[in-house]
């Protein structure tokens, strides 16, 4: 795996409690441990796109997303759709 995309799902135009992370990082397993990926392009956050990252290749069975949620309110953050490359 070297890329993943991930569409972030927002509704405050409809003024629910669904926004875009205020940041996150991409880990992966190795054994029992999960580590961050190595030499990774930004973590977007934008809105109505997929957001691309680009990583050192590595060969794993897991991957997991670690989300900073924006602590201006009370919202979550959701994933409309991910992609693995």
């Amino acid at each position: 795996v070297s890329a993943v995309e991930v569409y972030w799902f927002d509704d405050g135009r409809l003024k629910r409690h669904c926004r875009v992370p205020k940041s996150w990082k991409l880990l992966y397993r190795e054994g029992d441990a999960w580590k961050p990926v190595t030499g990774a392009s930004q973590f977007g956050t934008e809105p109505d796109k997929y957001n691309r990252v680009t990583f050192d290749s590595v060969e794993t069975t897991a991957l997991r997303i670690e989300v900073q949620l924006d602590p201006e309110g009370p919202w979550s953050a959701g994933i409309l759709e991910w992609k693995v490359e």
